[in-house]
């Protein structure tokens, strides 16, 4: 296999969180170069460090035309996710850089089931329930929540993970709807009712995202969009942070237009201004570490994908999941 390769590629693994067992498939002749931050890096250390690369395993950092222009081997980002918006995929197929991305079934079933978890955890106020018995209090009063059975859940963007939510959902009782204007009704599951926006945020008492992050996109929920909810219903994020307008939650929340949310990805990671950290900490939003992907199925089966595609690609083979500039941004 090596004699195939060209001499001493190096490839650069720059998302921080990749697996051990997924780095041991890559064969001795390569260079690897490991990120050990514990951070993703900024766009300076990318265009520092990228020059001499030929493969890069990706995470969410950011890569501008300003990285690839100072790429100058290299041959292919493999995004470790679904999600690619902080690649700029225009510049990259103008250069020959191949993108791909990592939808293997096990990912999207953990961020689906994390995404169940936390309506559950936020209609039964479970974290702060938990918090009140270890701080050695028994308020039971505090925590009467409400039932999933019977509620109302509008999912936006019906992709994978979008179809993985309402799968796993169908068996509480409950009332399905989405709103994606890119998928054919015909191919949807029966019971899931196609609305438009404004109805289906009029209607939900939870509304769960699953979009990609475009540039028309970001904001999504905007003020005007969350005035729109149903009046005490409850936002869940786990796709792409700046889908959300984070100084509008925290008025909806604040007005009690919205009961409550959860969220798992952030518009910066991790959240260190003031409006995203009185988000994260406010009493009525739970806020999760990005972990939406975070199972030992799913980091295998996303890390052990993206070093194969980047192995494929330097021994001249087509890889897995290529993602074109063609291809809709709609859901992830």
């Amino acid at each position: 296999m090596i004699g195939v390769l060209m001499k001493q590629p190096i490839i650069w693994v720059v998302d921080p969180d990749v697996v051990k067992p997924a780095l041991e498939l890559i064969p001795e002749g390569i260079q690897v170069r490991v990120n050990r931050t514990g951070r993703f890096l900024t766009e300076q250390e990318l265009v520092e460090g990228i020059w001499d690369v030929d493969g890069v395993i990706a995470g969410v950092e950011p890569y501008t035309l300003r990285v690839l222009a100072a790429a100058e081997r290299l041959k292919i980002i493999a995004r470790r996710g679904i999600g690619y918006s902080e690649i700029d995929l225009r510049a990259a197929t103008e250069l020959g850089i191949v993108v791909t991305t990592t939808p293997v079934p096990e990912e999207i079933t953990a961020v689906a089931e994390l995404t169940v978890g936390l309506i559950l955890s936020l209609l039964r106020k479970i974290p702060a329930a938990d918090q009140d018995v270890k701080n050695g209090a028994w308020r039971r009063s505090q925590f009467i929540g409400v039932n999933l059975h019977g509620r109302k859940v509008g999912i936006i963007g019906l992709g994978r993970i979008g179809r993985a939510v309402a799968t796993q959902l169908s068996g509480f009782g409950v009332k399905l709807s989405y709103y994606d204007p890119y998928v054919d009704p015909a191919s949807v599951a029966p019971g899931l009712e196609r609305l438009e926006l404004e109805p289906l945020l009029a209607t939900a008492d939870i509304v769960t995202l699953h979009c990609n992050l475009t540039e028309e996109a970001t904001s999504f929920l905007n003020y005007d969009r969350l005035k729109l909810m149903k009046r005490g219903a409850y936002l869940i994020n786990t796709a792409r942070g700046k889908l959300v307008n984070e100084l509008d939650l925290l008025r909806a929340l604040a007005e009690g237009l919205l009961a409550g949310a959860a969220l798992d990805v952030y518009p910066e990671i991790p959240p260190s201004s003031d409006t995203l950290r009185q988000l994260v900490t406010h009493q009525s939003v739970i806020s999760l570490p990005y972990i939406g992907a975070f199972t030992q199925e799913s980091l295998y089966a996303m890390d052990s994908t993206a070093v194969t595609n980047v192995l494929k690609v330097l021994r001249g083979e087509n890889p897995d999941y290529i993602v074109k500039v063609t291809s809709s941004p709609a859901r992830s």
